[in-house]
């Protein structure tokens, strides 16, 4: 009879035994045996980490590669960062769409601060992430301070009492190949109200990568007026179908608004090819004006 030897955990055992290898370490624990509560102690352990790898090797088919872009992201890191790429405009109006300052829509990114790269593969390229409204005064320059959550979560601000939420829209934005625009969302009410007077948009992670800590991304800062205001708001820059008045130093419907429409010069195509047919024409209508 082979005499019986108390299991050591790990002795001899790699984390990457071949199936084959583990069945016959199984045949040698357990001949002879005559009480298998003797062995528990030994084995349990060992089959936890047995039944953990086999669960990782069935389902990382599926769920792709634990890291993001072969970059570990271990809970605590804030390495990956949720980004704004596009710049918001210094002045936005209740109940018209958020765009960028070039009047595209907003863009945002994740980013690994490490590689310097964006997170274009993984799991974490297509992640979803939700849109908050915060303080205007949170951080002076969101590319060099850093924050907590806690700390982002802190400055998120909510309605008034009795008003609506601040945003309307499509407040979820998925993330494809790292890469995310915020598509219909306009605020509800302007930022005359609190302290500083002013917004940011902030954006953190909404589902499916709780486990891991992205930094959260904020924009710069904004203020909100009311959509009464908007008819009378200039364009930068404006486009060829604006009317002319949306150029600086042309008021609406007034003295030079007037004496331009005369002139047939409406819009701003109108202005332009003017001033490349007959720029003396065009002074001369400034002066009359002036």
């Amino acid at each position: 009879m082979v005499p019986k030897r108390p299991l050591k955990e790990g002795a001899g055992v790699t984390d990457s035994e071949h199936p084959i290898k583990r069945r016959l370490l199984l045949s040698t624990i357990f001949k002879g045996a005559r009480d298998l509560h003797e062995y528990m102690p030994h084995f349990e352990s060992r089959m936890r980490q047995w039944v953990k790898e086999e669960v990782n090797r069935v389902i990382d088919p599926f769920l792709g590669s634990s890291n993001c872009n072969n970059i570990e992201c271990p809970t605590g890191s804030r390495t990956l960062q949720l980004q704004f790429d596009s710049k918001l405009p210094h002045r936005l109006f209740t109940g018209s769409r958020i765009m960028s300052e070039d009047r595209s829509p907003v863009k945002i990114i994740l980013y690994d601060s490490n590689s310097e790269k964006l997170v274009t593969s993984g799991p974490y390229s297509s992640i979803k992430v939700k849109i908050n409204v915060l303080d205007g005064d949170f951080v002076h320059d969101q590319n060099q301070e850093e924050w907590s959550k806690k700390e982002f979560d802190r400055k998120i601000v909510e309605n008034r009492k009795g008003k609506r939420p601040l945003l309307n829209g499509e407040l979820v934005v998925p993330l494809h190949d790292g890469v995310g625009y915020i598509g219909d969302v306009s605020f509800t009410d302007n930022s005359s109200w609190i302290r500083s007077g002013r917004f940011r948009l902030g954006v953190k992670v909404h589902s499916g990568c709780e486990e891991t800590s992205i930094r959260e991304g904020i924009s710069n800062a904004f203020k909100v007026k009311d959509h009464r205001g908007e008819s009378y708001q200039k364009h930068h820059p404006p486009s060829l179908d604006d009317e002319v008045w949306r150029l600086e130093k042309i008021a609406k419907d007034g003295a030079s608004h007037k004496r331009l429409t005369q002139f047939g010069i409406s819009c701003i195509r109108d202005f332009l090819r003017l001033y490349v047919t007959n720029e003396l024409s065009l002074r001369s209508v400034r002066y009359l004006f002036s």
